[in-house]
């Protein structure tokens, strides 16, 4: 179970690419599942948009990747192609986060 310093670190890393109100409802659902990410999405589906849902995986990846350097999540996240229409994805091979740019 990680640590309630890492599970708040990860918190942080989130609400900054969020808005208030969704940092809040992911904070709370990412502290009642322990950091357990996959638990904490479950229970906001129904509670968040689907874009929404989606920036918080996106944003969870890329805390992993970066081991919650918030900067970089903020940076990675608001990254748009120019001159395209790709589209950042993230995902897992074997149990490690991997971000894709699909175009």
């Amino acid at each position: 179970m990680p640590s309630e310093t890492h599970i708040e670190a990860r918190v942080k890393s989130l609400n900054a690419v969020l808005t208030e109100k969704h940092g809040q409802a992911v904070g709370k659902a990412l502290r009642a599942a322990n950091g357990d990410m996959p638990a904490a999405l479950t229970s906001l589906k129904g509670k968040l948009p689907g874009a929404a849902l989606q920036k918080v995986a996106l944003a969870h990846t890329l805390a992993v990747w970066s081991d919650n350097h918030v900067s970089v999540v903020k940076a990675l996240s608001s990254m748009r192609k120019s001159r395209t229409s790709g589209m950042w994805h993230c995902g897992t091979i074997g149990d490690r986060p991997r971000i894709f740019l699909q175009r």
